[in-house]
């Protein structure tokens, strides 16, 4: 069984002119799940509106059978799983997995043969046996794709792709999206970022999930050493033109 990695704040020792003074920091553990024989427990640390505090609940849960999970905010027994020391209701442990962690590049998802939860939130809808984790916010099932744990309108499942250069963003064969937001272009194969929050498909630019009026995508780039757009006409502050730097 895994325990979260505890980490010892050294202690810090001041030289001064009247002596020596010292100030030491106490050890402070990361929240994780503490299993003896006698039972499992959830430990919580907290530093809000003060010096980090520990907390800690008894999980009902049985010890000879519990297993701390690739994320390790959740565990399982025999009989139900846990996200946080608390019951994940409707999950299976035989079935239950864990899908990805923010620390691979992907939003934290889990599972089981029926169901999926983002973090510890139950995704209304989503089919636990064919849905996978894609980079950035985004995933999808067979049927719906996800920005996060909000279903993506109209968006194929199929042929949803991210994009490389920017996980912010995503395509299928009919749109483009930022998040879960549709950006107004009807020309998804030739879309392209630019930078500083700006996109082309080549005949209209975007500032996010805006179009930009009046811009002039042929020309339109990131002058080196700025974050504003320009064409060959104007500079750009997000949606509005502005005069353009000496």
């Amino acid at each position: 069984m895994r325990l979260s990695t505890v980490v010892l704040a050294s202690g810090l020792f001041l030289l001064t002119a009247c002596g020596v003074s010292q100030t030491v920091t106490s050890l402070v553990e990361g929240d994780h799940y503490e299993v003896t024989r006698d039972g499992v427990i959830w430990v919580n640390w907290s530093s809000i509106g003060g010096p980090p505090s520990r907390t800690e609940h008894a999980v009902e849960a049985d010890p000879t059978t519990f297993e701390i999970l690739r994320d390790d905010r959740f565990g399982r027994d025999a009989n139900s799983v846990f996200c946080e020391g608390k019951p994940l209701d409707h999950a299976d442990p035989s079935t239950f997995r864990v899908i990805s962690t923010l620390q691979e590049g992907a939003r934290a998802y889990v599972a089981d043969a029926r169901y999926v939860w983002a973090d510890c939130d139950f995704i209304e809808g989503a089919d636990g046996a064919t849905f996978r984790a894609l980079n950035g916010d985004y995933a999808r099932d067979a049927i719906t794709v996800y920005s996060w744990k909000w279903p993506i309108d109209g968006a194929d499942p199929s042929s949803f792709r991210v994009l490389e250069e920017n996980p912010e963003y995503a395509r299928d064969n009919t749109g483009v999206w930022r998040g879960s937001l549709p950006i107004p272009t009807d020309r998804p194969d030739e879309f392209r970022i630019v930078g500083a929050n700006y996109s082309t498909d080549g005949v209209a630019v975007f500032f996010g999930q805006d179009a930009v009026p009046g811009a002039h995508a042929p020309s339109f780039h990131i002058p080196g050493g700025y974050a504003i757009g320009r064409d060959r006409n104007t500079c750009w502050i997000g949606t509005q033109s502005t005069d353009c730097p000496n």
